[in-house]
């Protein structure tokens, strides 16, 4: 395995070595790279970096200096069409006409520890590929997409591909996409996993996914219209652990024709309208929404779970959820079948004003529908209002209804029933929100006070420092360590010279502590392993 260099500030006619390194993109000569090496790039070039040979690392960053690509008026960054095992690291990729960063066609590549941005269309792109990723990689202004794993009508599948580790800024229309094509090549068994979008108008949308894709612990943050845009012809996928906070829109538009899907876990508050919007004409088949939390913005949002006019629902699934303050807490349109509402809490304590209802079923035909075991709380109109004439096998049994603000409980036709009427129960706990979820919009963290070891991937050890007796010293590492990565403290003994203490922070700490328990003052040293992202150590 051999290592060569390109360098902009070098001289033309290099061979690629250390001391004469290749001066441009076009200078590399890949006839003599081979699977296996590595290529280490530094300094601004203003050309695209087409990657021509398998098994490649593409080092942007080796010399402790993110390497610039500035691609204004070119198609692309970088690009990894058709390649088997590349690794691209450590770039700072801007103002393509189209992708940033594209990988097409390609088997076990990765793009990691990347900043991308303004790209007209994505910033960081991965098309037709199988077992690609994307990870540590930030995008800020994008004017299109921030990160899309997509495919098209020709070209391979794409499958068991992940987005990990992410942040998207300001994207023009979607943080996150996960798009395949209607037809030929659906996206499958892919992963978009603890991710931020921030400030763009949409945080994400999943199209024509199915086996087993996941999208799990997603920030979506003030996108200025919806957090997730559009979850359509969809099946067998989870939806696991997203805080969608604020937007013009529904907090998750646009749902339809989606088979075998599972919303747990997700929090929505402030979306200037529904909480979950199903869309009309379409159909729903074993969805289920489970664990959530979903809240209006300032008590005002339309409804929580919205089923539009038009679509065949069959086993629909809304169970342990919260819904608080919203203007409607869950309304029926459509056929309904075979589905559940059950172990619910819905609340609206201390809020006043309009008519405010639980659940109303507006709906033409309602066959095995049960409603059972929610507890209502400070409802101001209906609990259960306007159940159709056409309502068959409507099962409402073993509800709480505590703090009735006015109006009644459940209304069939017209007719309202009382709650001596209704078979109640006492539930063994009621959910309430101490205050609306909180988030921290991310920013970059200041370096404390000491850095020990600059931020870098690499492994490291730092200079020798003083600790007085009797004395400790936090040591931090920043950011967390992942699996498999630690940092050492070694002592200058006066007999052994430097030794090893063993391991003071891992993945399960930010931080150790180092303590000099002599009498006299000793001389420390910190070591960090390979890190998978640019890691610093420092103190206070």
């Amino acid at each position: 395995m051999a290592t060569f260099y390109c360098e902009s500030s070098a001289s033309g006619g290099g061979d690629g070595s250390l001391s004469t390194p290749w001066n441009t993109f076009a200078s590399i000569a890949w006839g003599s790279v081979s699977s296996g090496d590595t290529i280490n790039f530094s300094g601004s070039f203003t050309e695209s970096l087409i990657v021509a040979r398998n098994g490649v690392t593409l080092a942007g960053k080796y010399s402790g200096v993110t390497t610039i690509i500035d691609a204004v008026g070119l198609d692309v960054g970088i690009e990894c069409e058709t390649r088997t095992g590349v690794l691209i690291k450590g770039f700072n990729v801007k103002n393509s006409e189209k992708q940033n960063i594209d990988m097409l066609g390609s088997n076990d590549c990765h793009v990691h520890s990347c900043q991308t941005s303004n790209a007209l269309w994505d910033d960081i792109r991965i098309r037709h590929s199988i077992g690609c990723s994307i990870k540590f990689c930030s995008s800020i202004g994008a004017r299109f997409r921030g990160m899309s794993l997509s495919t098209a009508s020709v070209g391979q599948g794409m499958s068991d591909c992940l987005i990990e580790n992410c942040i998207v800024l300001d994207a023009a229309t979607r943080g996150y996409t996960m798009s395949g094509d209607p037809v030929t090549h659906p996206i499958k068994s892919s992963t978009i996993r603890n991710c931020i979008s921030q400030g763009s108008l949409e945080g994400l949308q999943v199209n024509y996914a199915e086996d087993n894709c996941l999208l799990i612990d997603l920030k979506l943050l003030d996108n200025t219209d919806t957090g997730i845009y559009e979850v359509s012809n969809v099946s067998s996928t989870v939806f696991k652990n997203i805080d969608i906070v604020g937007g013009s829109a529904s907090s998750i538009n646009n749902i339809q024709n989606v088979t075998d899907v599972t919303f747990d876990g997700i929090k929505t508050r402030a979306a200037a309208s529904n909480g979950f919007k199903f869309l009309a004409n379409s159909s729903v088949t074993r969805v289920t929404i489970q664990n959530c939390e979903i809240t209006g913005a300032s008590n005002n949002a339309v409804y929580g779970i919205y089923t539009d006019s038009g679509m065949t629902i069959d086993e629909l699934v809304i169970n342990n959820n919260l819904l608080y303050g919203n203007d409607l807490m869950i309304r029926l349109h459509s056929n309904w079948l075979n589905s559940s509402i059950t172990n619910n809490t819905f609340a609206f304590t201390g809020v006043t004003g309009s008519v405010r209802d639980a659940i109303s079923i507006r709906t033409d035909q309602t066959n095995d529908l049960v409603i059972s075991k929610n507890v209502f709380e400070g409802i101001e109109g209906q609990c259960i209002d306007e159940v159709s004439q056409f309502a068959q096998n409507l099962t409402t049994s073993q509800n709480y209804y505590g703090g009735l603000q006015v109006g009644n409980l459940v209304t069939v036709n017209g007719t309202s029933y009382s709650e001596t009427t209704i078979t109640t129960f006492e539930p063994t706990r009621i959910l309430y929100r101490d205050d609306a979820f909180g988030y921290v919009a991310p920013t970059s963290v200041a370096p404390r006070a000491v850095t020990y070891i600059s931020e870098r991937e690499a492994a490291s050890t730092s200079s020798g420092f003083t600790i007085q007796p009797s004395k400790e010293l936090e040591v931090f590492a920043e950011p967390r360590l992942a699996a498999n990565e630690f940092v050492t403290i070694e002592v200058n003994d006066v007999s052994l010279g430097w030794r090893t203490m063993g391991a003071i922070i891992n993945s399960d700490d930010t931080s150790g502590f180092i303590k000099n328990n002599k009498r006299v003052a000793q001389e420390y040293r910190v070591t960090k392993s390979t890190t998978q992202a640019p890691t610093r150590i420092e103190s206070n």
